[in-house]
């Protein structure tokens, strides 16, 4: 099983599992969002502090409004869990 950094060190639970089962389909759309980013023509900026983003492997998509937990979360509620 492939699993985070902060599972590795805080240990694992039903909840970290749920966590570490959700991270990995999405994975390729964070993936393909930040690559369709740098696939056009021009500087690309950061979308939380307009500053430029160097190159493709320094830039990070994360989830704000819902947070990923969140996301989880609510996914497990509507699934019985």
């Amino acid at each position: 099983m492939d699993f985070s950094y902060r599972t590795a060190i805080r240990g694992r639970s039903s909840g970290s599992d749920g966590k570490e089962a959700l991270r990995l389909p999405v994975e390729a759309l964070r993936f393909a969002y930040r690559d369709s980013r740098f696939r056009r023509l021009g500087l690309v900026h950061s979308d939380l502090t307009d500053r430029e983003i160097g190159s493709r492997e320094e830039a990070q998509v994360i989830y704000l409004d819902p947070t990923r937990g969140q996301l989880t979360h609510g996914f497990a509620e509507g699934e019985g869990g």
